[in-house]
């Protein structure tokens, strides 16, 4: 009885410290994505001035449908680093039931932004992150982002990329 016993608990110990050690992996794998992408966004990308955006990146958000968070990060291109002032428009563009297209602002789906305009004000970038509710019978297909600079001087930067998500962990 005790070797059974002491058998069983050695196994539970070896489970969870395998579980711990996976979940340290993973942390740690996140961790250095993390700093590859923060090294990247501080390397100028070359003789390039103005901003980029990075795609959104979508994710389910977990117990409401039709709920997701998003990601964003707007960045400076250029290597001087001048404070950088201006707006973004996020738009999502899809098909209602009926197959008609049917264009939303960020600000129509998300309860945490107060105007369509998007303020940006940086110096190397501005992470841009929240919560979106779509509509019931609509399906999103892409995302249009128009970003305007208005210092250190006037710019209009138009993107647009595909609704992609990724299952929340």
């Amino acid at each position: 009885a005790n070797l059974v016993l002491g058998s069983e608990v050695d196994r539970k110990a070896t489970e969870q410290v395998r579980g711990e050690v996976v979940e340290l992996k993973n942390r740690i794998a996140e961790l250095e994505r993390d700093n590859i992408f923060y090294r990247d966004l501080m390397r100028p990308e070359s003789d390039d001035q103005g901003v980029s955006v990075v795609a959104p990146v979508l994710t389910t958000y977990p117990g409401i449908p039709n709920a997701y968070d998003y990601k964003m990060v707007v960045k400076q291109l250029s290597a001087n680093r001048s404070q950088v002032v201006g707006y973004l428009e996020f738009t999502l563009i899809g098909v209602n039931v009926e197959g008609k297209a049917k264009r939303f602002s960020l600000y129509q789906l998300s309860s945490n932004l107060s105007s369509e305009k998007i303020k940006l004000n940086f110096r190397y970038f501005q992470r841009l992150e929240g919560q979106l509710i779509l509509p019931e019978a609509f399906t999103p297909e892409r995302i249009e982002l128009k970003i305007v600079s208005l210092k250190p001087k006037k710019a209009l930067i138009e993107k647009t990329f595909n609704w992609i998500i990724t299952k929340s962990e």
